[in-house]
């Protein structure tokens, strides 16, 4: 196969998947499916308040779903979970294990209990990080019971040896929860309110683990690159330079970032390659912020664009204790509850809408609103720094 010919043909794929989704934005805004209220409410990334609960009700057999044990039996059987009695089932959330221990103990998201006192424990992970040997601390309590891991892309516990996890399943919700939502939807299909609750939640965990939330776009794209080889391979071509694609974006991004940092009268530190590392983030300075031994900081807590924070980092370990205090309490105003503070950082929070940067994120820098509304944050920031750093200055108060 030639080089030209793939080349001509990635092209033909690239209007082909540019002419697909604007008929299905368009298809979508007519059907409403932009409205999600996941989205609106900005709660889908969180664990403890969003997803385990409604997994949790789904699983009740006793749920307001109105649908009994048949979406607990559905899990059942995708997952392989059997023999269980679903109709004694009990299912409970945030289930405390007793004081927590390196071998017991601990608060475990979900548990589902039948009859027979037969048992699944179900660990969920969205972005929270494992805790030290967290899995075997619930196979104690349950040794006999199915413990399920369950993560956005199926991912194995690092922190817990997966080979003394006898009765340990990895699940994702990209296909395990995608995939049993779905007969939980065609078991609803006489209940509207249901029905499209689950719908709206399949199309958060689509957005979540970056998939199309078009059924019909992914399977005409799917005929196409698989029509003949010239396809394929230009299919491959165009995958293989996403790092090159965003390695582009990220550039326009520190050009960005420059000209925010002229016009604020503050330094740009960047760190060196494409943001693509743990700990790797973007820096802002001024003459306030450094005498007091301060930083406004971005920083990624995982590689491949996760778990993105911000907040006042401190140049060198610890700071003036009075200014910490001022800044800690206007970060709280400002922002609501900031996580707690460290030897490195003053306040800081997870930055909601962008904790991961999907390819929606990468499309705002480079064609829409990211930079903007990074402008808006950082004057909020200094309000703060400039608050804090001057003891005369009052409280924030909102």
């Amino acid at each position: 196969m030639t080089q030209p010919a793939v080349q001509a043909r990635a092209f033909d794929l690239l209007r082909l998947a540019k002419n697909l989704r604007h008929y299905e934005a368009t298809f979508a805004r007519a059907g409403g499916e932009g409205f999600n209220i996941f989205d609106i409410l900005g709660v889908g990334h969180y664990e403890v308040r969003t997803h385990s609960p409604l997994l949790a009700e789904l699983l009740s057999p006793r749920g307001s779903h109105g649908h009994g044990s048949a979406f607990l039996r559905h899990f059942i059987a995708r997952l392989g979970l059997g023999p269980f009695e679903v109709e004694t089932a009990t299912v409970s959330q945030e289930f405390s294990l007793g004081p927590q221990t390196e071998e017991e103990g601990g608060l475990l998201d979900i548990l589902v209990r039948d009859g027979l006192s037969r048992e699944i424990l179900i660990e969920n992970k969205i972005y929270a990080g494992e805790q030290l040997n967290q899995l075997g601390r619930y196979q104690n309590f349950s040794p006999k019971g199915a413990l399920i891991y369950l993560t956005l892309h199926g991912d194995a516990p690092e922190k817990t040896p997966v080979e003394g996890l006898l009765n340990l399943k990895c699940i994702s919700y990209r296909s395990d929860i995608i995939g049993w939502l779905q007969d939980c939807r065609k078991e609803a299909t006489n209940a509207p309110g249901v029905r499209e609750t689950i719908t709206q939640y399949i199309h958060l965990i689509q957005k979540l683990t970056q998939q199309n939330t078009s059924t019909r776009m992914n399977q005409e794209l799917v005929k196409t690159v698989l029509q003949d080889e010239e396809s394929f391979l230009a299919y491959a071509a165009l995958h293989k330079a996403t790092p090159d694609i965003r390695l582009e974006v990220i550039k326009t991004l520190r050009a960005q970032l420059v000209e925010i940092a002229n016009i604020l009268g503050l330094q740009l530190d960047f760190n060196d390659g494409d943001l693509d590392s743990r700990f790797d983030g973007f820096d802002f300075t001024n003459s306030l912020l450094s005498t007091k031994n301060l930083r406004i900081r971005f920083e990624f807590n995982n590689s491949r664009y996760r778990e993105c924070y911000f907040g006042f980092k401190y140049l060198d370990k610890e700071g003036d204790t009075t200014v910490t205090q001022r800044i800690h309490q206007g970060f709280k105003v400002e922002f609501g509850v900031p996580q707690k503070s460290t030897e490195w950082w003053a306040a800081w929070t997870w930055w909601v809408p962008n904790r991961e940067w999907t390819d929606d994120t990468f499309a705002a820098i480079r064609f829409g609103n990211f930079v903007n509304d990074l402008k808006k944050l950082l004057e909020r920031m200094l309000k703060i720094a400039n608050h804090a750093c001057s003891v005369d200055e009052p409280p924030l108060i909102k």
